[in-house]
């Protein structure tokens, strides 16, 4: 268990399929979150493309131990809003 469970989006019905499941990939609304936030996202963004360049050059074992470091350092408690708490849920 991820400690998901019950958030929006997450819950499973009997047969295990997502049940009440928002597609939030089509939305394109900004939502404000605090800069701290924003730091972490974007140290995840830098991460991703040192793994991206890392696979061109088939040597990723070391940004993508990086990235997925940063990816735990995100604190979602800092999104105090639930409309961005619920989307960033589901995206994950």
């Amino acid at each position: 268990m991820a400690g998901h469970e019950g958030h929006l989006g997450m819950q499973r019905n009997s047969s295990g399929d997502s049940k009440g499941n928002t597609d939030h990939s089509e939305m394109n609304e900004r939502i404000a979150v605090s800069n701290k936030f924003q730091g972490q996202l974007k140290q995840v963004f830098d991460d991703y493309i040192l793994l991206k360049d890392a696979l061109v050059n088939d040597n990723a074992q070391q940004p993508g131990n990086q990235i997925t470091q940063s990816l735990k350092n995100i604190h979602m408690k800092l999104l105090k809003d639930d409309k961005a708490h619920n989307h960033w849920i589901t995206l994950q």
